[in-house]
């Protein structure tokens, strides 16, 4: 039972993050949380396979998550971070790059904090986009359940008029 709802919880986080709008907001909201926590963690002194351990479940989409666990035995074999997450396909193109600048440049934990702080902030952006995008229509709804209920009480009151005479 809970190997099937572990397999459609992954399921339906990848289909989240193919959505239109609202896949760009999750992938930035988990690479965020991921490169925020990664960064923390390796700057304190733990072991890159141990952090993406933890990093693993602290991220919010299981298709992420599951990209980065997979990460966890191919890094303690000598693979590099950035190729590793690459293969996944879950993490986006640009934080997988700025992994890699990390690795080859020796500044791992100040990239992570980098992409952390570009994430956080694409994020913020496409909310308000996403909220700007929705108010009017929300308007429209409003005005429209409005406008109903007014012609509901005119008719009504129509009818009463109707039956006076």
């Amino acid at each position: 039972w809970r190997y099937a709802d572990a397999k459609r919880g992954l399921f339906l986080h990848r289909r989240a993050l193919r959505l239109p709008v609202i896949g760009n907001v999750v992938a930035g909201v988990s690479v965020e949380r991921f490169a925020r926590a990664l960064g923390t963690l390796l700057a304190n002194g733990v072991g890159l396979p141990d952090a993406l351990g933890l990093v693993a479940n602290a991220v919010p989409n299981r298709a992420i998550g599951a990209v980065i666990a997979s990460s966890v035995d191919r890094v303690k074999q000598g693979e590099r971070l950035g190729d590793t997450l690459e293969e996944g396909g879950a993490m986006p193109l640009l934080a997988v790059q700025l992994v890699r600048v990390g690795e080859e440049s020796g500044r791992l934990v100040e990239m992570l904090d980098r992409l952390a702080d570009i994430y956080a902030q694409e994020v913020d952006t496409a909310v308000r986009r996403l909220t700007s995008m929705i108010e009017p229509v929300l308007i429209l709804a409003i005005g429209v359940v409005v406008g109903g209920i007014v012609l509901s009480l005119l008719s009504a009151i129509a009818g009463l008029n109707a039956l006076a005479l």
